[in-house]
């Protein structure tokens, strides 16, 4: 498993196993499709003393990306 996507906080572990919320796919070691340069990466973000939820990451990065394409020339 990519060290990235253990430490990603859009990823949860379910039945011992780590879940990818943006792909919805199980990741694991030997996948082909595990990125280590995943746009999605997000690191744990702490709030009230408890991380965010999987998929609070996920709309946390999908909103950033989203406001990164608004940006351009006017």
């Amino acid at each position: 498993m990519s060290v990235k996507c253990f430490l990603c906080g859009i990823a949860s572990k379910r039945d011992n196993r780590l879940w990818c919320e943006k792909y919805q796919v199980v990741v694991t070691e030997d996948d082909p499709n595990n990125k280590n340069d995943c746009h999605y990466f997000m690191e744990v973000v702490i709030e009230d003393g408890e991380p965010l939820s999987a998929r609070q990451h996920l709309m946390l990065k999908e909103n950033e990306l989203a406001s990164r394409k608004m940006r351009g020339t006017v």
